[in-house]
């Protein structure tokens, strides 16, 4: 038996009955059977330069990462508030539903209308939704908590986390 690049058994000619030689079409086989693979099971491993991520006003990039393992997208996105304060209501909606940043690649946008992800600060966290055209929104965290607008000495940073299937 022969072996793809992805460890699956294939019959060789010699597996064959004698006079019968499909030797074209088994190689064939096992090299479409490679490709397919190629494309479901492909991992980036993780990627951290040239993410294409772009920050909203008020927000400043510092760092974004990501893996895709065939068509499953995790995204990492760690951000500092530049901009005023973000308040959440008594019950913890956010009026407004302020974006923090743009997936700017639209291969790498969800497939589906929108997915919700999560976000921690240092002093509060919640919930953004990321839609397909790759908005990411501010539109939950705990009840009347805030994240600061900067002064001289301290500022708030934000980390994004989100997995979702792209097209």
């Amino acid at each position: 038996m022969g072996v793809t690049a992805h460890g699956l058994r294939y019959p060789e000619p010699t597996d064959l009955p004698i006079g019968v030689d499909d030797t074209p079409q088994i190689d064939l086989l096992a090299e479409d059977i490679d490709t397919a693979l190629n494309g479901l099971i492909a991992d980036t491993g993780s990627v951290i330069q040239g993410v294409p991520v772009s920050p909203a006003a008020g927000w400043e990039l510092l760092l974004a990462e990501y893996r895709l393992i065939g068509k499953d997208m995790t995204l990492h996105v760690w951000l500092k508030r530049t901009g005023a304060a973000i308040t959440a209501g008594t019950t913890g909606n956010i009026a407004g539903d302020p974006p923090i940043f743009t997936v700017t690649d639209a291969g790498l946008r969800p497939s589906l209308d929108q997915v919700v992800g999560q976000f921690r600060t240092s002093f509060t966290g919640g919930a953004y939704m990321l839609t397909s055209a790759g908005v990411a929104s501010i539109y939950d965290m705990h009840a009347s908590s805030t994240i600061a607008a900067p002064t001289s000495e301290t500022y708030h940073t934000l980390q994004a986390y989100c997995n979702y299937p792209i097209p």
